[in-house]
């Protein structure tokens, strides 16, 4: 009698392995992709939140002749902080008084707000005058105020730190946020060897900068838009 043996068909423990290491491959290439995906995003996302910035800076030039923080804005009580954007928001004061308010028989002056309410639904309501850093607690001083502009590569991150640094806006109220975040700078002597039109301080620019994604100035990855060459 002829018995017939049924073949059996399977993976060997080498093929097995062949075939975890590829899966293993291509799953390490689908998460560096998509890695690299959200960073390009983010860096899309911020260039136009920072287009839409210049474009209410440059209409504040427009309409008073001035960038914010030069000429006669220069000494105005606002905080000269890199991260203060309140010129865009409320009219630059000397001791109280408004300088170049609007004037609308030659349409010169601060005609603003120069932002949307959309860009203030994304405002952040920092303390200090000026903090030596951009969350620096133990400089906060609760007699002034300025407004920030939170960089897009921050929205997600987590501090563990408490935040008393920024609030974020809700039902008409200014509540805490949990986590904080470094906001845009804007700068009027902005210089980085790396960039060819502002190499320099004796070559530099009016920029607005966002850290990029180390959260770290001047480090090499910020993004930067530059508003002016000055040299």
């Amino acid at each position: 009698m002829n018995i017939k043996h049924s073949s059996q068909n399977g993976f060997t423990l080498i093929e097995l392995l062949v075939v975890i290491s590829v899966l293993a491959a291509m799953a390490g290439i689908a998460v560096t992709a998509i890695d690299s995906y959200d960073g390009e995003a983010r860096e899309q996302l911020a260039r136009v939140e920072m287009n839409n910035i210049a474009n209410a800076i440059y209409r504040f030039k427009q309409d008073t002749g001035y960038f914010p923080h030069e000429g006669v804005f220069a000494s105005s009580d606002s905080i000269a902080h890199d991260s203060n954007f309140d010129f865009l928001f409320s009219p630059p004061q000397s001791s109280s008084v408004d300088i170049l308010p609007w004037q609308a028989d030659v349409a010169r002056g601060w005609n603003g707000p120069y932002l949307t309410t959309t860009s203030q639904q994304r405002l952040h309501f920092a303390h200090g005058a000026p903090l030596s850093s951009d969350c620096d607690l133990a400089a906060v001083d609760m007699t002034s105020t300025f407004i920030a502009l939170e960089d897009t590569y921050e929205r997600a991150r987590e501090y563990s730190n408490t935040d008393d640094c920024f609030a974020i806006h809700n039902d008409g109220q200014w509540i805490p946020r949990a986590a904080s975040g470094i906001p845009y700078h804007y700068q009027l002597d902005y210089f980085q060897a790396s960039n060819p039109d502002c190499p320099t301080s004796t070559s530099n620019c009016i920029a607005l900068i966002s850290a990029g994604k180390d959260s770290t100035f001047n480090s090499g990855d910020d993004v930067v838009t530059i508003l002016r060459k000055n040299g």
